[in-house]
């Protein structure tokens, strides 16, 4: 949580192509090579009993997605939990009644890209 808060300070000090980032270790967000965020979602719904389903939009550059999952009261940072060439994915076996939050980055020879904003749901 503490890395992603210096990134967003980051991003409103250092402009998106500066060579900047690369001090920090950081990729900058407009550097061509690296994916992009996923141009929407991801979105949830709740499916059978501990599952989740998720879907996104496409992130430029991408050629997989990374799948992040934090299940609240569980896990203090996200975990990755999958790498998928789609733009979906159900989770299952999930805590029913715990909020769980969902984020995705895009993947290619470069790296991993910026993750998308985390989208929260409760788990029935």
């Amino acid at each position: 949580i503490r890395l992603r808060g210096l990134i967003g300070e980051l991003g409103q000090l250092i402009a998106d192509d500066s060579p900047l980032w690369y001090s920090f270790g950081l990729n900058a967000p407009d550097d061509p090579t690296m994916p992009g965020v996923p141009l929407t979602g991801p979105a949830l719904s709740v499916g059978a009993a501990g599952s989740v389903h998720a879907s996104w939009g496409i992130a430029r550059r991408a050629e997989s997605y990374h799948v992040w999952l934090q299940i609240d009261g569980t896990d203090a940072e996200p975990v990755r939990v999958a790498t998928t060439h789609d733009r979906a994915y159900t989770f299952a076996g999930l805590p029913m009644g715990k909020q769980v939050k969902v984020s995705i980055t895009g993947v290619n020879d470069a790296g991993s890209g910026i993750p998308s904003p985390q989208v929260a749901i409760t788990v029935l």
